[in-house]
């Protein structure tokens, strides 16, 4: 979930990096789907990014189990 103050629009940009994988998609809605050769202990961080501030964003790791 997106919360903003004092800016009109809550898109954002989601992106995702891996230094484990390579096999990995994310959609412009944020679901992030990993291929099978994405395997267990691998690491995607996914980030939300401001479309109205482009210096605000906050990110996660996701480990595949």
């Amino acid at each position: 979930t997106v919360v903003t103050a004092n800016f009109d629009s809550q898109a954002v940009v989601w992106t995702a990096e891996s230094d484990d994988t390579e096999d990995f998609t994310i959609s412009t809605s944020g679901v992030l789907r990993v291929g099978s050769t994405v395997t267990a202990n691998d690491e995607i961080t996914v980030t939300a990014t401001s479309v109205a501030d482009g210096t605000k964003s906050d990110s996660a790791t996701v480990t595949i189990a």
